[in-house]
């Protein structure tokens, strides 16, 4: 497991309702159920320290090429809370392949 801060939101984004967050990983070998990765972006309030819960997160086991997965988070509000994503990566079965880890993304969902 890795985490990483989030610092801000591109102003391009809106931070409200219908913010994506989306995982880019790739599993060469892996049977669906071998492996597992998920990203979830979770926050504590600024105000109390207090943790506010998971506001989403993503799943995925899917093999082959480069995969994108995604989330519809509950509403954004850098103001009042900090944010960071943690990643965790499973794999169930050994392989000689890895599960290679690109990235997430916070993204406005365009309707």
């Amino acid at each position: 497991m890795f985490s990483c801060p989030v610092s801000s939101i591109n102003p391009n984004v809106y931070g409200g309702d219908g913010t994506i967050l989306r995982l880019f990983y790739q599993d060469p070998d892996g049977a669906n159920n071998a492996f597992k990765v998920e990203a979830s972006l979770k926050s504590f309030a600024k105000s109390n320290g207090a943790y506010n819960t998971q506001v989403c997160k993503v799943t995925s086991n899917k093999r082959g090429s480069w995969q994108v997965s995604s989330d519809v988070c509950d509403s954004i509000d850098m103001d009042a809370n900090i944010y960071w994503v943690e990643v965790v990566i499973k794999r169930a079965q050994p392989s000689n392949s890895v599960v290679e880890f690109n990235g997430v993304s916070l993204e406005s969902a365009i309707f």
